[in-house]
């Protein structure tokens, strides 16, 4: 379900070259299910239409009245939103925090492209489906007819970068270009991408820079990274005698030293150390090594 709508501009800038500093609105989706007729019959009784509770941005697609359970071993959401028009395939839209609610790996697709999709239990009201193959994380993605296309200097799959001057600036990479004369002029991201940016009503994209927000390949030296090695400085840290003499480290110190070295660095820490398991836990997620010196 597409919920709130930000209602950024009321019409697509006219076309006359690119325009890469122009607005565009962005839109929060919410967790929501696609169902094929035959889907549709099956959770909502033999012959069932979806009843239209409003229309959408996108040019034909509508919020249904109906709603569904989605069901794993491992949890499970109630109310999840189902969206009409029918389609060929079922398909079901998650941010990764639901998925992980679930207990699922499922991939980042763009809506349509069910590869390597996790598999879910849909329940309603009038019966199950067992939806293999069907939930996908939405990659965020930027819909634009071909006039619109043409005012910003886009291709279809192209990708972009966006930025987003909300409450928590954040510029978004990777956004897919999607043009067809059948859509209309919009960003879409998940409540998880909307909530890291504290993205509210009436936001809007704009493509981050020059040359239509692409960011450019680095090169092998650029893109490799570069290890590094951290030494705490035991005084700062440590405010009393007592815990000096300790030598300590703590979640809290793990996670300071973190932000400090890149992912599969070393940490040098003086021998006889205390490193609470949190700690160890955090260096271990990082792929950091602690080397006793």
């Amino acid at each position: 379900m597409v919920e709130g709508v930000l209602k950024g501009l009321g019409a697509a800038p006219a076309a006359g070259g690119p325009c890469c500093g122009d607005p565009f609105p962005v839109e929060v989706s919410a967790r929501h299910v696609h169902v094929t007729k035959e889907a549709a019959e099956i959770l909502f009784g033999k012959g069932y239409e979806l009843h239209k509770k409003k229309m959408l941005s996108q040019p034909g697609e509508f919020l249904a009245e109906e709603r569904v359970k989605l069901v794993t071993p491992k949890g499970q959401i109630e109310n999840v939103a189902v969206l009409g028009p029918e389609r060929k395939a079922v398909q079901v839209e998650l941010s990764a925090t639901d998925a992980k609610s679930l207990g699922l790996k499922a991939p980042v697709n763009l809506s349509g492209d069910l590869s390597g999709a996790a598999d879910v239990l849909i329940m309603g009201p009038a019966g199950c489906l067992q939806a293999n193959g069907s939930v996908i994380i939405a990659k965020a993605h930027l819909h634009l007819t071909p006039a619109d296309a043409q005012h910003y200097g886009l291709s279809d799959g192209q990708i972009v970068s966006v930025r987003v001057d909300s409450q928590r600036p954040i510029t978004f990479d990777g956004i897919v270009c999607r043009v067809r004369s059948d859509m209309a002029l919009a960003m879409h991201i998940d409540f998880d991408e909307a909530n890291a940016g504290m993205i509210g009503p009436d936001a809007v994209g704009r493509l981050a820079a020059c040359g239509c927000g692409v960011s450019q390949p680095a090169s092998a030296a650029q893109s490799a990274p570069q290890k590094r090695t951290f030494t705490p400085q035991w005084k700062a840290p440590y405010p009393s005698p007592a815990a000096h003499s300790r030598k300590l480290i703590t979640e809290a110190d793990a996670r300071q030293m973190k932000a400090g070295i890149e992912r599969g660095g070393t940490v040098r820490i003086p021998k006889g150390t205390i490193v609470t398991p949190a700690a160890r836990d955090i260096f271990t997620n990082a792929r950091i090594k602690l080397e006793m010196v």
